[in-house]
């Protein structure tokens, strides 16, 4: 998890959460950023297997799944 501090809303920066998988095929490690979070996730994230849906033909297009996490009342 960190803070993506190229995003401020009223001086505050959102968090993201970031997860990695190696690629068996060629051993290399990709990391993957979720969309903006709010508010700190890191309670939620301890236990937590991260899904991460990614376009095979594609590999720079890929999802984060932050659906585990509760939404913020509007």
């Amino acid at each position: 998890m960190e803070r993506n501090t190229g995003v401020a809303v009223n001086g505050v920066s959102p968090f993201r959460i970031a997860t990695q998988w190696q690629d068996p095929a060629t051993g290399e490690i990709r990391v993957f950023h979720s969309e903006n979070v709010w508010f700190d996730p890191s309670d939620y994230l301890k236990d937590q297997p991260i899904t991460v849906y990614l376009d095979p033909q594609n590999p720079h297009r890929y999802w984060v799944d932050t659906s585990f996490l509760p939404k913020l009342a509007a």
